[in-house]
């Protein structure tokens, strides 16, 4: 799999109702992911994958050992200034909108994302 498989098959897992999350393949798949992340990075995921994949966790609800690892790194503030940064770079309010109605639906209290969006990015977000 590359970057833009993991992104599409969990976007894609998000539109059906009854995945079965205790099902091995799927955990295994999961944990392929947090796993991608952290050894590639933000950068070579991209910022729209990175979108998707946290909106998909949200959507699914899934708070397992897994999504909690993918959720965590990127709510880190280093981060989440990336993600804030790159997507005000690509014009990307999508993205933004994404990830934080996903931390919202999850619980998710990243204050690296959301400081940098009202510290340096506010007047983009109010263009939207």
């Amino acid at each position: 799999f590359n970057n833009v498989n993991f992104a599409t098959t969990i976007s894609q897992l998000g539109r059906i109702r009854n995945v079965n999350r205790m099902d091995q393949l799927f955990i295994s798949f999961l944990d392929d992911l947090a796993n991608q992340l952290e050894e590639r990075g933000m950068e070579a995921m991209g910022v729209r994958q990175i979108a998707n994949i946290v909106h998909a966790i949200g959507k699914m609800h899934l708070k397992n050992a897994c999504t909690r690892r993918i959720i965590m790194y990127v709510a880190r503030p280093d981060n989440a200034n990336w993600v804030v940064t790159t997507a005000v770079k690509e014009d990307n309010p999508q993205a933004v909108a994404n990830i934080a109605w996903a931390f919202a639906k999850l619980g998710i209290k990243s204050t690296g994302f959301f400081s940098e969006l009202e510290m340096n990015h506010s007047e983009w977000l109010l263009a939207k």
